[in-house]
């Protein structure tokens, strides 16, 4: 009955997305293909999960159709509706940025890789280690690795990620010239591997992927194919990359192993295992937040779980003596066991319904600013996107901003990009200026 469902909810969200917005990659388009795309296939023989309650199913439908109200009044109109064109835009002095946001993040890693080598001895001591490495790194003991300095210099790394992402896809140099922009990718490969973590080279590669997504909105029907073919070699990149952590964490053998048992087809091999991990990795979290409902005491947070870097801060800075609030959870079953919840946890917890019905509606909202409104430099809309993007896909996990390093980095991103506008470093005389697209069509919801 639910697969009948999730498929009906699904083709619905195409035939909306292709005949009334005329766009399938905007935020909203995105989130239902990722969303009722993922609770159909949990209704696919792959793996015994349990029953997701009919309550959770209410709560997916709710947060949809909250993240579609504002969205209906942006409807695309090619008649009445007057397009704006991208600013000139100083290429150069955008590359430079990159440049020096690149050289000073490489800088920060090396010196954290220090001091994860000094507090573990070596090398070798790490990689023969690796789950220890991670539980004391991911601070469920409260070991603080490195110096608090080196923890707030690393997400200057979004900065370099999201000018390098736009470059990536925006920059009209020769295509062998822009390996160059793919290096924070690299580099936060190398800053995961040292605690054996996947979540910002995950924060990262959204990012990459959904300034793709935008430019898709530049492009004409005839390059249109081509950038589709981009976005699956990217989505394709991003997953080995994603995966290779896991599989050097694990020694080299298989992984997967541990859902054998609630598997419906057999077999030992490192293609089945590797595909058990990426589909439980993306799905069990639905059915996690199933679990997380109906078993909910009603004790809210009102604000805690959502904004915790912000009462954090608030806590070390200000002396407030407030609760900890924990975001490593705890574990269900599905039925193997997770702790990731989706983002809708930290919603509900906060302010229940209400929570599920204004987070959404909240993304909604700044969306449609984005293609309503109009910025004196429209970089700043690519910058506000792809904060949105980042929440919508990482979503399917846990609130992305409900984490230091990722508010941190989107915050000094905009800040450094405002600045930019602001004195005027990314305008250009006419001759060092770019036109991004044929028809300067600004983004399209």
């Amino acid at each position: 009955m639910l697969f009948l469902i999730f498929f009906i909810a699904l083709v619905f969200h195409l035939m909306l997305c292709n005949f009334y917005f005329r766009s399938f990659t905007s935020p909203f388009s995105i989130y239902g293909i990722i969303w009722f795309g993922l609770l159909l296939t949990t209704q696919l023989p792959i793996i015994k999960y349990n029953n997701i309650s009919s309550i959770a199913v209410l709560i997916y439908f709710l947060a949809y159709f909250a993240f579609l109200l504002p969205n209906l009044f942006g409807k695309y109109n090619a008649k009445s509706e007057s397009f704006q064109s991208f600013k000139t835009i100083n290429f150069i002095r955008l590359r430079r940025i990159a440049r020096v946001c690149t050289w000073f993040y490489l800088l920060i890693i090396l010196i954290y890789w220090f001091f994860v080598i000094k507090y573990f001895g070596s090398i070798s001591f790490i990689f023969s280690h690796p789950f220890y490495v991670r539980s004391v790194s991911t601070g469920a003991n409260g070991v603080q690795i490195a110096p608090i300095y080196v923890n707030y210099s690393l997400p200057i790394g979004y900065t370099a990620a999201g000018v390098c992402a736009f470059l990536l896809w925006f920059d009209k140099i020769k295509a062998r010239k822009k390996i160059k922009y793919l290096i924070p990718m690299a580099l936060v490969f190398v800053q995961d591997l040292a605690t054996f973590s996947r979540m910002a080279t995950i924060f990262f590669a959204i990012i990459y992927i959904c300034t793709l997504f935008i430019k898709l909105n530049f492009v004409t029907k005839r390059e249109r194919g081509r950038y589709i073919r981009f976005l699956f070699l990217a989505v394709l990149s991003a997953i080995v990359l994603i995966m290779l952590t896991k599989i050097i964490r694990s020694n080299g053998t298989d992984f997967g192993t541990e859902y054998d048992e609630f598997a419906y087809f057999k077999g030992d091999n490192f293609i089945k295992s590797t595909f058990l991990h990426l589909y439980t990795y993306t799905t069990g979290s639905f059915v996690a937040f199933s679990n997380f409902v109906d078993s909910f005491d009603s004790n809210f947070t009102f604000g805690y779980a959502q904004f915790l870097p912000m009462f954090n801060f608030l806590n070390r800075f200000l002396g407030l003596n407030m609760e900890h609030y924990n975001l490593v959870y705890e574990f269900t079953s599905v039925p193997y066991d997770t702790n990731v919840y989706t983002f809708l946890r930290e919603a509900y917890t906060d302010f229940g319904i209400f929570g599920i019905i204004l987070t959404p509606l909240f993304l909604g909202i700044v969306a449609l600013v984005c293609k309503k409104c109009r910025f004196k430099n429209p970089y700043v809309k690519v910058v506000l996107l792809q904060y949105i993007y980042l929440y919508v896909i990482f979503g399917i996990f846990y609130t992305p901003y409900s984490q230091g390093g990722p508010v941190i980095g989107m915050l000094v991103y905009f800040i450094i990009i405002l600045c930019c506008m602001k004195s005027k470093v990314l305008y250009s005389a006419k001759k060092n200026s770019i036109k991004v697209g044929n028809d300067n069509k600004l983004y399209n919801c």
